[in-house]
């Protein structure tokens, strides 16, 4: 290094290699911008992810269906134990499939009415689907298939 011209240049790049030193070790308190805005952007990505696999209303319409398959098992039941009582089901219930009908409702010639398996105890009582907007039905839909097997369907599982 006996070149002046090469001495200044090593020196110019010990000063920029100083400079860089000083900004990484840290001797300047505080964070720059850049850095702020870097981790702000990795924590979203890592929210978005994590929102995208719970999916919080995917979760809720689930358990929603699952509710609404346990009512249905739970109206199947209390017709399959009246028809071993009495060694049939409800007149109301055909191989043509019907919406049942709410508990004392009004109109009862376009529905099912199993009131009876609810006046004589076999379930306490059935409950109204909540997407169901008329009050003279449950939400549910009733049939005899061709084995004689009732069969209880929601009509809104899944929506």
């Amino acid at each position: 290094m006996s070149n002046p011209t090469q001495r200044n240049r090593f020196k110019k790049l010990q000063k920029r290699v100083k400079v860089f030193y000083h900004s990484v070790t840290g001797t300047y308190k505080g964070f720059t911008l850049i850095e702020i805005l870097l981790v702000i952007g990795i924590i979203g990505i890592l929210a978005a992810v994590v929102i995208t696999a719970i999916n919080p209303r995917r979760q809720l319409g689930k358990a929603t269906d699952l509710k609404r398959t346990a009512h249905a098992r739970e109206i199947v039941s209390a017709i399959r134990q009246y028809q071993v009582d009495y060694g049939f089901v409800p007149n109301a219930i055909t191989t043509t499939p019907r919406q049942i009908c709410a508990y004392n409702a009004a109109v009862t010639t376009s529905c099912a009415d199993i009131d009876e398996i609810v006046d004589l105890r076999y379930i306490s009582g059935i409950t109204r689907d909540t997407k169901e907007a008329n009050v003279n039905f449950l939400g549910y839909n009733i049939v005899t298939d061709q084995y004689g097997r009732v069969v209880v369907t929601p009509l809104y599982s899944g929506v």
